[in-house]
């Protein structure tokens, strides 16, 4: 042990062992003139803050913020060595305030606890929302199992209280933790039950939250005919309510869409508008998600050094905010974006990061997504054992959570997988699923991809006629998306079966 070390040992025993020496009266006074004189030099005491899932005013900021940590705690020693509970009020203000303060300042670990905390200090409704909030601030953070218990614990409160709207509220919450771990069915039943009380109770704010959020729940189970429509209703009571934070948001998500189907332009345009009101309304958390989003547009439309600085943007805004759920979404895009520089190495170690942030905060849904990506760098690096293992795991995963566009994307590499370890028949099949399922999803990109893969299939079955169909119905959709990597890709996979089969070139 160095000396340093060493002091600091010793500091810590003498310091413990000469607190201990003091008589508990002794201590308790110590502790109450501590809390007195830290709490004059900052300021004094500053108001308490609503603690009410229905009352979103926002803390107005306080120097004693800064030390509200060690006032709660001078306030709890002080009573817990004379058994005087005069402080209690002061501890419960400075508690709140310290929780509020973290949450504000991003820092979710110790919000959580001091919520958790709070929430023994409480009963009724108070205690309902500081365990909610508690959930809030660990649901980006770890899996989301232990947010999901401290929602259901809320709602208990809430529901005895008889606090319909806080129920609500809670239950939206509720919602999108099971959205957010991938069990769907759960999450979209939870929302139609917070979007019949928010009616009922007429909270036309959360109302437009929730459909928000399903909106988001139907886009990323491949159902666009319900999800435009819903995500338009909420934009328009945001809107009516000049909402402008939430508008952000939902603008940012009817990009989503558009990503989803390769409008990329449109999408950019959704992205640029979200951006512009997170920026003014200081939406920092959103803000990052957008620009996240903003770099795969920019990524699908060829420009490729533009969509790396803004992940590069996106990701210092997650980790500035502590946002490890979208953290590990932009990594995995970025790698995606190496994978297209020619970078595998970058690539696939950016996906192991983010396969393990996917993990660690329990985001099933692209964990899956992630699975699937690895496949693919296992397969160009040599790797087919490997690629197959990914390529189930992602697919039982995407299943589970009813990714249905990610399950084809799977699909589509394990068929890979087979037709480069000898398995035409079986990479024949499993392409037929995928562009089956492409069209089922009105996914013109994929069927395209799925229709020109079969076809060099079909080449190499020896069943030349119908391989220049779907290689005639595949190009033209492929030409007809404008993807010139895409285009090209195909073309030099053409020419080399061709080549090997011993036929003329397939029309171009």
């Amino acid at each position: 042990m160095n000396a340093e070390l060493a002091y600091l040992f010793r500091h810590a025993l003498l310091r413990d062992a000469a607190y201990q020496l003091q008589l508990p009266g002794d201590r308790a006074r110590l502790h109450a003139l501590a809390f007195e004189l830290i709490e004059a030099a900052f300021g004094g005491r500053p108001p308490a803050p609503p603690l009410d899932a229905a009352d979103d005013t926002i803390m107005s900021p306080h120097p004693t913020d800064f030390v509200s940590a060690e006032l709660a705690e001078h306030a709890r020693l002080a009573m817990e060595n004379s058994g005087d509970q005069r402080l209690q009020p002061a501890r419960v203000l400075y508690l709140h305030r310290f929780a509020q303060h973290s949450e504000d300042s991003f820092r979710n670990d110790e919000a959580g606890n001091a919520w958790q905390s709070l929430s023994d200090l409480h009963t009724g409704v108070p205690r309902g929302e500081a365990l909610r909030r508690a959930a809030i601030a660990w649901r980006g953070i770890e899996k989301g199992a232990r947010s999901i218990l401290l929602f259901q614990d809320a709602l208990t409160a809430f529901r005895e209280a008889g606090d319909r709207r806080s129920e609500g509220i809670a239950l939206a919450n509720l919602a999108l933790a099971f959205d957010e771990t991938g069990c769907s069915d759960q999450a979209e039943d939870t929302y139609k039950q917070a979007l019949s009380i928010h009616r009922e109770s007429g909270n036309r704010r959360m109302e437009a939250v929730v459909l928000g959020n399903l909106g988001n729940l139907y886009e990323a189970t491949a159902r666009r005919e319900l999800a435009e429509p819903t995500l338009a209703r909420a934009l328009a009571i945001h809107r009516e309510l000049g909402n402008r934070r939430l508008e952000g948001i939902v603008l940012g998500s009817q990009g989503n869409i558009y990503l989803g189907e390769n409008q990329f332009e449109q999408a950019e345009h959704a992205y640029l508008q979200a951006i512009a009101i997170c920026r003014e309304v200081g939406n920092r958390r959103s803000e990052g998600i957008a620009l996240g989003n903003l770099a795969s547009a920019y990524r699908g439309r060829s420009q490729l050094e533009r969509a790396e600085q803004t992940y590069q943007q996106a990701l210092n805004i997650h980790r500035e905010t502590g946002n490890r759920r979208s953290e590990g979404v932009a990594l995995a895009n970025l790698a995606l974006l190496f994978d297209e520089t020619g970078r595998d190495a970058d690539g696939q170690q950016a996906k192991l990061q983010a396969l393990a942030i996917h993990q660690e905060v329990g985001n099933r849904r692209f964990e899956g997504i992630t699975w699937s990506s690895l496949a693919d760098s296992y397969l160009r690096s040599g790797a087919a054992d490997a690629s197959e293992l990914a390529c189930h795991q992602a697919l039982a995963i995407l299943r589970e959570v009813h990714d249905r566009r990610g399950e084809c994307q799977a699909l589509n590499r394990l068929a890979q997988v087979h037709e480069a370890t000898g398995r035409a028949d079986s990479a024949n099949q499993i392409y037929e699923q995928a562009l089956a399922l492409a069209r089922e999803l009105k996914d013109r990109y994929a069927e395209g991809n799925n229709l020109c893969a079969l076809a060099l299939t079909r080449l190499g079955l020896g069943d030349e006629a119908a391989a220049r169909r779907s290689w005639a119905e595949g190009a033209a959709i492929v030409r007809e998306l404008g993807d010139p990597l895409e285009i090209e890709g195909h073309k030099a996979a053409m020419a080399l079966a061709c080549k090997k089969a011993g036929v003329a070139l397939f029309e171009q």
